[in-house]
């Protein structure tokens, strides 16, 4: 026995054939180990220590064993199985290695004095032979190793007595095999061993069409594709759809070793390749006649069907086609996708279902209204509002889309992009070669990617969602979702982290389904971590995020209305006004804030970006205010700023000298808070005014305040 590890315990399952029977072992390693010996007349021998005594590595004879049987020919013991204990009720075998690897198939061929039923020691030498070659000659030791078997061979093994001149007698024959290991040609693994393995065994696979050689493999569609060394100047891991196991089935339990990524990043040390504890186990099916990849439908019987139990068992099922849920939530206008091919009109489908749904290309489906612009259903991207108050589950079945299928991205144009895989996968994955043409990335959940100002929320793409996407040039963009190992990866989880701290703890801000990004750029002002930027329109909060980073960039959601075919959600409307406000967490009060924003009108563009200034006086002033003007002396144009405590009518008039009514800027109602006018040096008919004195007035309930500004040449 040649051993690398500690050895506490042994066992020995010995083709003894049905004339040979064991009356002895004893010696050996075992023994000096003091180990506690025992046999069994049907070939089982077996060893372990009961103080705990350790047979060290090393190599030497394990055993002796003594037999007898009824032929006066030599005899030969083949080993079919040794199974090793290393003291940690480890049990290992001796063909495969600590990381899970094949190592070299032994026979053991052990001779015997012919008639006397004892080991021999002395004065005979012996010929091995290997279906019907000889391997060994003039071996005078009590056994011989034969290191080079073949596996899927069945080997018949002779020994004869040679004493130099003459052979005696063959002895019995025995024949044994080692079972192949097939190896896959599909699903081949290119990951190197970590050491650490979770095993997957499958049980069986249930089908018509399930024949030897199909494969499967097994993934995880988040998991580490390469390692990342920090010594290497590596930051990050490579995450994405990663093979981290797989087997050919031979119509018997399949039992596959899956390497589990380790991580030793507390430790400076890298983060190895391979699942990532807590995702989910996905399997697929490689039909070896057909020549097709199917989906497969798992039965966990053992295990969580999640990486980083100690093993897991599986029944599978291979089909052809898939099924597919797709929930509508109600109130919400939810961003659905279908990734399996379907035969059917959107009526068919959807049924007597109450709801509006539409493309991006402007065509709606109403039943209610007997509208029915879409047609069939196709795998792209639709918005669907439910108009009651339950939410909707549609169930479909079909074939698997291929994922690769060949999309376009318009310019100028919103884009609802469905989703076409059947497993989740990282949205870095999925747009990382396409960032550079990406203006933003947006789901029905508020969240955004906008690569060009470094904001990733959406971390992670799931089935049955569509994608807002919009390109920042002039130029269509040629699209496709990567097949299997084309994933490139960025550790997104610090974005995914902004995200989830970003959600506001004191506004209920209602969730539509329609946003409008706000992207703050910088913070003017005092703010700290965990205020709140407030977006309103028309007096009521649309959006609200914490600050994480008031030195970094911040976006605000701000949720839209609907009001159409009689359906109506709270939020803005296009083209009401921006008015942001922060919340001061430690004191909870709402503080005045200016900005200078691109575009200060909501979905009147794809975005708005710009930064703010926080001001030290509260959102909603006590009372009228009318400030002095600026630049006074001013010309051309000078900037009026005035606030109102409540909503009510208000007008703001310039006059001159001699009280004679020159501009009104603003005649009408004006809700609570800070306003800013400018009045660009025109009277009523748009004439410039001559240089001088003048009179600027704001009138409310009530109330009634002037100043006076100068004109310059």
């Amino acid at each position: 026995m040649l051993n690398e590890i500690q050895v506490s315990g042994w066992q020995l399952m010995l083709d003894v054939g049905s004339d040979i029977n064991i009356i002895n072992a004893y010696g050996g390693r075992a023994e000096e180990a003091n180990h506690l010996i025992s046999f069994s007349e049907d070939g089982i021998v077996l060893g372990f220590s009961l103080d705990l005594t350790l047979i060290e590595p090393g190599e030497g004879v394990l055993v002796y064993i003594e037999v007898e049987y009824d032929t006066d020919n030599i005899g030969f013991v083949a080993p079919v199985d040794h199974i090793y204990d290393d003291g940690t009720g480890n049990i290992l075998t001796v063909f495969v290695d600590a990381n899970g690897s094949e190592i070299s198939y032994e026979w053991v061929v052990t001779y015997w004095e012919m008639g006397s039923n004892t080991l021999i020691t002395t004065d005979v030498t012996f010929n091995v032979y290997r279906d019907d070659m000889l391997i060994a000659s003039d071996i005078d030791n009590t056994s011989y190793i034969d290191s080079n078997p073949s596996p899927g061979t069945t080997h018949c093994y002779i020994v004869k007595g040679y004493d130099g001149a003459y052979e005696s007698n063959p002895s019995n024959e025995s024949c044994s095999s080692i079972d192949p290991l097939a190896e896959p040609t599909y699903f081949v693994s290119q990951l190197d061993q970590t050491g650490e393995n979770q095993l997957v065994i499958i049980e069986n696979l249930i089908g018509d069409d399930i024949e030897e050689n199909d494969e499967i493999g097994i993934f995880d569609m988040s998991g580490v594709v390469e390692s990342c060394n920090p010594d290497e100047g590596c930051d990050s891991p490579l995450y994405g759809e990663v093979l981290v196991g797989s087997g050919v089935w031979s119509g018997e339990q399949l039992e596959i070793s899956c390497i589990l990524s380790v991580d030793l990043s507390d430790f400076n040390g890298p983060v190895l390749n391979g699942a990532v504890g807590g995702n989910n186990i996905i399997f697929k099916f490689w039909d070896s006649s057909e020549n097709i990849e199917l989906t497969v439908n798992p039965d966990f019987t053992t295990g969580s069907g999640q990486w980083g139990d100690i093993f897991t068992s599986v029944i599978l099922e291979p089909i052809y086609t898939i099924q597919q849920q797709v929930n509508l939530n109600a109130f919400v206008l939810n961003s659905v996708s279908l990734n399996v091919g379907i035969d059917l009109s959107i009526s068919q489908l959807l049924g007597d279902i109450p709801l509006v749904m539409s493309d991006d290309n402007g065509d709606f489906y109403v039943p209610s209204f007997g509208v029915d612009q879409l047609g069939n259903f196709s795998n792209e991207g639709y918005k669907c509002f439910v108009s009651g108050s339950d939410a909707v589950t549609i169930s479909v079945e079909g074939l698997p889309v291929d994922q690769t299928t060949g999309l376009t991205i318009e310019a100028f144009k919103l884009n609802m992009l469905p989703y076409l895989p059947q497993y989740e996968m990282s949205s870095d994955d999925v747009f990382g070669d396409y960032y550079d043409d990406i203006l933003l990335v947006s789901n029905d959940m508020g969240q955004f990617n906008v690569p060009s100002f470094g904001v990733y929320q959406i971390t992670t793409m799931s089935p049955g969602e569509a994608y807002s996407v919009f390109l920042n040039g002039a130029n269509d963009v040629d699209f496709s979702y990567p097949g299997m190992g084309m994933a490139r990866g960025t550790d997104m989880s610090y974005y995914d982290g902004l995200y989830e701290a970003s959600l506001s703890e004191n506004y209920d801000v209602a969730q539509t389904g329609i946003y409008h990004p706000i992207v703050i750029t910088s913070i003017s002002g005092m703010v700290e971590s965990g205020d709140e930027i407030v977006a309103y329109a028309n007096g009521e909060v649309v959006g609200a995020t914490k600050v994480v980073d008031p030195n970094g960039v911040t976006l605000i959601s701000a949720s839209g209305g609907y009001n159409q075919y009689g359906l109506e959600l709270p939020g803005y409307m296009e083209g009401d006004e921006i008015e942001l406000r922060l919340y001061r967490q430690s004191t909870g009060e709402e503080l005045y804030v200016t900005s200078n924003l691109e575009g200060s009108y909501y979905g009147m563009t794809p975005l708005t970006s710009g930064g703010i200034t926080v001001h030290e006086v509260t959102a909603v002033p006590e009372d009228y205010v009318l400030s002095q003007n600026y630049p006074n002396p001013f010309n051309p144009s000078t900037q009026i700023e005035y606030s109102v405590p409540e909503s009510g009518y208000v007008t703001v008039a310039i006059y001159d000298v001699a009280g004679r009514l020159v501009q009104t800027l603003v005649d009408g109602v004006v809700e609570s808070g800070y306003h800013s006018i400018v009045w660009d040096g025109r009277d009523s008919a748009g004439h410039t005014v001559s240089a001088g004195l003048y009179i600027y007035s704001l009138k409310g309930d009530h109330v009634a305040i002037t100043r006076k500004m100068v004109m310059m040449k």
